[in-house]
């Protein structure tokens, strides 16, 4: 450890020590070193382990996008969390509709519209077609509503029998939970795990060179091409999924929207230092040469985050693997940070050449 200080745990303390690197012991020498990557609370962090080798000098560490996969944590910054449920139906009857109506008197839905029985879940999953809403039962009456938007069958396994979905109440629609996860004014509430990560390492790296460092638009588009199996009026059956608009096949590096231009000037989507996390449009225009691709630039050997999510189930993000191709993990996987910032214009270059064996060196 290099400038090792000895810090208690504690609820004063554990929010300042993320990123910090330790030997979980009192001692500055040791074979395994540990970084803490997050924390739930006071008393429980997560604590990384790895070896140090050469591949990790091209990364700052690693942590997770966001603590939990839930399906609204896909941005850097996110509102509130809606957590999928699994059901898994056997023989039981249960009520489908494409529509419903509330009774607020009576603080009750009701599944109304095209409707349909389904009694048996292996011969029925895949007849629901566009009937989404069910109480679970036959009546079609409930305070909690549910909204299937994937359903399977596997004779082989049990896990693949099941429907996913999520519970509406008290009135509340699918439009507006949907519009609550990705684009209304107040989207950016709570800081991703990713951007909390990034700002500590900021703060204990590059404060100091600030006045060197261009507050750049960092775009983190999550605007919805395609709600997939979530349109009450698409087909549930098989993995038809919410798909951005972002897409990994783009070159384009324009950001339209106010909610997705993360500065530290924009109150909408508001970054406390200049450093975010490159895009895959960023990604390829980077490894584009001429007609052909060089990926020289982007391999580090291993996995690492660089951009909020742009296909889901429930929570799956945006990563380049170790062998510098594109790659689905949970959010909730533990993956290498490599970071981006933006130098401001004419700062004079004292010596190097921008290679990884030959950096530049700044005045």
């Amino acid at each position: 450890l290099v400038y090792p200080t000895l810090d208690r745990w504690s609820a004063s303390t554990y929010e300042n020590l993320l990123g910090r690197y330790t030997c979980l012991s009192t001692e500055d020498t040791c074979q395994q070193i540990y970084e803490i990557g997050g924390y739930y609370n006071a008393t429980k962090a997560y604590a990384i382990k790895y070896t140090i080798n050469e591949t990790n000098y091209a990364q700052i560490g690693t942590t997770p996008y966001n603590a939990y996969p839930f399906l609204t944590m896909v941005g850097y910054m996110y509102r509130h969390t809606v957590s999928p449920s699994t059901k898994y139906p056997t023989t039981a009857e249960y009520l489908f509709g494409n529509s419903y109506t509330y009774d607020s008197e009576t603080d009750q839905y009701i599944v109304t519209g095209e409707t349909k029985n389904i009694s048996d879940w292996e011969t029925g999953y895949n007849q629901l077609t566009n009937t989404h809403y069910t109480c679970w039962n036959t009546t079609g009456v409930c305070q909690k509503i549910s909204f299937v938007f994937h359903t399977d069958w596997n004779a082989n396994s049990s896990s693949f029998r099941r429907a996913d979905y999520v519970e509406l109440s008290k009135g509340k629609t699918l439009e507006e939970l949907l519009e609550g996860s990705y684009s209304v004014d107040d989207l950016n509430t709570y800081n991703s795990v990713m951007k909390s990560y990034l700002e500590n390492w900021y703060k204990n790296n590059l404060i100091d060179y600030s006045d060197n460092i261009e507050d750049s638009v960092y775009c983190n588009d999550i605007s919805v091409d395609s709600y997939g199996g979530w349109n009450p009026n698409a087909d549930t059956t098989g993995f038809n999924s919410i798909k951005f608009t972002i897409n990994s096949n783009s070159y384009d590096i324009s950001c339209k929207n106010q909610l997705y231009q993360f500065t530290t000037k924009n109150n909408k989507a508001k970054l406390k230092y200049p450093i975010n996390l490159m895009k895959p449009n960023e990604y390829n225009i980077l490894i584009k040469n001429g007609e052909n691709y060089d990926h020289s630039s982007v391999k580090t050997g291993a996995r690492y985050w660089i951009s909020p999510a742009i296909f889901l189930v429930g929570d799956e993000g945006h990563a380049v693997s170790s062998t510098s191709l594109y790659w689905y993990p949970h959010t909730s996987n533990n993956l290498g940070v490599r970071p981006v910032i933006s130098l401001k214009p004419y700062i004079p270059i004292s010596n190097g050449t921008g290679t990884e064996e030959d950096p530049w060196i700044i005045d």
